[in-house]
């Protein structure tokens, strides 16, 4: 948004590419929270959220890429040296109710993660505290976190997702992303 305004572009979001227009919210997940991030400066607080989530028996599947193995004996994140395929990360996320959104340092923008959760009815842990001045944002659906004290109440957990009005989805799909760039 800064930029948009700094060289007077106009702003745009990310949009929705994934989406289940039927979702099944009876289906048995089989965990929680799920993340694949990069090892990087975001690994730590990853890493913290593991740790919590563990401590409270909350189910969840954090894949770190760590390419140099240095998260070999780390027992709260799974690292991988290889990259998984798009469609084993689709089967996963399929397997969970909410997907981890750890922003990075000087990023400004919304992540397609948010616009992945939205569009497959999936809740949502950000750090990103931008994300309250859109209009797809609803408390129950998504937990906004503090990156330096990070507290997910089991209570987050304990409700369904709340379905968004369609007209919010139809402008984030591609199809109304774009007709709305053209205003068609």
């Amino acid at each position: 948004k800064e930029d948009c305004k700094k060289y007077n572009l106009k702003f745009k979001t990310n949009f929705i590419y994934n989406y289940q227009e039927k979702p099944n919210f009876d289906k048995k997940s089989d965990f929680e929270v799920f993340n694949i991030s990069s090892y990087g400066k975001r690994s730590e607080l990853i890493i913290k959220i593991a740790e919590s989530l563990s401590m409270q028996q909350i189910p969840y599947k954090f894949f770190i890429f760590d390419k140099k193995n240095k998260l070999k004996n780390n027992i709260y994140v799974e690292p991988i040296q290889k990259t998984i395929a798009l469609n084993a990360v689709n089967n996963y996320i399929e397997k969970s109710n909410v997907l981890l959104d750890i922003h990075r340092e000087n990023q400004n923008g919304l992540s397609f993660r948010v616009f992945e959760s939205m569009g497959l009815h999936k809740k949502l842990i950000t750090t990103n505290s931008d994300i309250k001045n859109y209009d797809f944002y609803n408390e129950n659906n998504i937990l906004l976190i503090d990156s330096k004290n990070p507290v997910i109440p089991r209570t987050f957990f304990e409700t369904d997702y709340k379905k968004l009005h369609d007209d919010i989805y139809e402008k984030y799909y591609v199809n109304g992303w774009i007709k709305n760039d053209l205003n068609l």
